[in-house]
């Protein structure tokens, strides 16, 4: 179904870019799953300007990182067909070339930055959070994360948030693992026989069965029932980046 009614589904996110739901954006009466209209409307097949001359497939269902952000994702994703290069769609889905400078200002982002979402959520505000440049305060003593508790340096790019004035720093707000769908499922069959499925940060910080440190980020747990499998996706992090999920 097609909408641009975002009240009640303001917790949820794109399962193409993995973004936060905004504007207009299709979704599954039956099962959770959301998509931009403009993800929805991106071409099967394209060709990069100004980096590659084979054409670019859309590809989903797979776990893949980045070769721009260097973020890991399950979303949609183009790979070049000629050297298996992957680029996902954590910015505008157009191709970056080294960074971007204003002609008017001292202001420059690099690749990764430039790719940064610019709404995110987390648990430490009820708000969608925007990424901005502008420091609401002039007073240093503001000038400190709301998640790490730790200072923030004013010229750099922080999240904030203006009904609470909620302010942190860009990586405490997105993890290290921004653009995952949690709920999906992976195989990893060498590991454990039942499906698992994605989770982050349990408040319990359960121990991992495999390393037996406490599950700090991202983790799968075992989506059977009775089944308490819980694994840190770290520890079974293969090389090869390209793991079919469910």
């Amino acid at each position: 179904m097609l909408s641009d009614d975002i009240k009640g589904y303001d917790d949820k996110c794109c399962d193409g870019c993995l973004l936060p739901i905004s504007a207009l954006f299709y979704y599954c009466s039956l099962c959770d799953y959301f998509l931009h209209k403009a993800c929805a409307e991106l071409h099967r097949k394209t060709i990069l300007a100004m980096r590659h001359v084979s054409p670019q497939i859309l590809t989903t269902d797979i776990i893949f990182g980045c070769n721009d952000c260097g973020y890991l994702s399950n979303g949609f994703f183009y790979k070049c067909t000629g050297c298996g290069r992957h680029a996902c769609l954590s910015a505008c889905g157009r191709d970056i070339v080294k960074a971007y400078s204003c002609k008017d200002c001292n202001f420059h982002l690099d690749e990764v930055c430039a790719r940064r979402p610019i709404k995110a959520r987390h648990r430490c505000d009820e708000h969608l959070l925007t990424l901005t440049y502008h420091e609401p305060s002039d007073y240093s003593k503001y000038h400190y994360c709301d998640i790490c508790e730790k200072r923030r340096d004013s010229n750099h790019l922080f999240y904030h948030c203006a009904t609470c004035d909620t302010c942190a720093h860009v990586d405490c707000v997105l993890g290290k693992y921004p653009f995952f769908k949690l709920g999906s499922s992976h195989k990893a069959e060498a590991y454990h026989p039942h499906p698992l499925t994605f989770v982050r940060k349990f408040y319990d910080y359960p121990e991992c069965d495999e390393c037996g440190e406490p599950c700090q980020d991202l983790a799968l747990e075992c989506a059977e029932a009775g089944c308490n499998y819980i694994v840190d996706w770290e520890c079974i992090e293969p090389d090869d980046l390209a793991i079919f999920v469910n």
